[in-house]
């Protein structure tokens, strides 16, 4: 996969997210910075409340909120509760390295096969009070529609050659097994 990456320029304002947010859609918003429950801390003093990353990501037209800040939770799941698909946030503090080595490690998974919550898991770092992907269940929806495509395939393979039947078993039997690591 893919991604193309717009970094805001410094200062980080809310008239700044918003400009850029109506300008492009993005699948995912990224914040890197310091949070409480109620929002996260821009630069030059200004505050984006819950209701302003909701609004900005249904500007953006986002799926994935990544809120890289210590003890995010609560805004995450204030996000998922209004409609937003899935936040990755923080339970806890978080050492400024690891949200880094988290993050680049999320992202190059992600980029390997498009599976934001493979992605979470193969990144999240082993540490109690760490990361938690909350999601309001379209991420599973969204998964098993891909896993019943795939499994259409395989049946027209099979009505079409016997052989295909070994294949059309195998990747069932894989299927499965996936949705069983979800």
């Amino acid at each position: 996969m893919n991604f193309q990456v717009h970094v805001v320029p410094h200062p980080v304002t809310r008239q700044r997210l918003f400009d850029i947010a109506r300008r492009y859609n993005f699948d995912i918003i990224h914040f890197a910075c310091h949070a409480n429950q109620d929002g996260v801390f821009l630069t030059q003093n200004e505050f984006l409340d819950v209701v302003g990353i909701v609004q900005l990501t249904r500007a953006a037209d986002a799926t994935l909120v990544f809120i890289n800040a210590c003890k995010s939770a609560e805004i995450g799941q204030a996000l998922v509760d209004e409609g937003i698909a899935a936040t990755i946030v923080t339970l806890a503090t978080v050492p400024d390295t690891m949200a880094k080595e988290t993050a680049q490690l999320f992202y190059k998974e992600l980029a390997r096969d498009g599976n934001i919550r493979r992605a979470y898991t193969a990144s999240k770092p082993p540490i109690r009070g760490g990361y938690i992907l909350l999601t309001d269940g379209q991420l599973d929806n969204i998964e098993l529609t891909l896993i019943l495509e795939r499994l259409c395939e395989l049946e027209n393979l099979l009505k079409n050659n016997a052989h295909e039947h070994t294949l059309f078993r195998n990747t069932i039997a894989e299927n499965i097994r996936e949705i069983g690591e979800v």
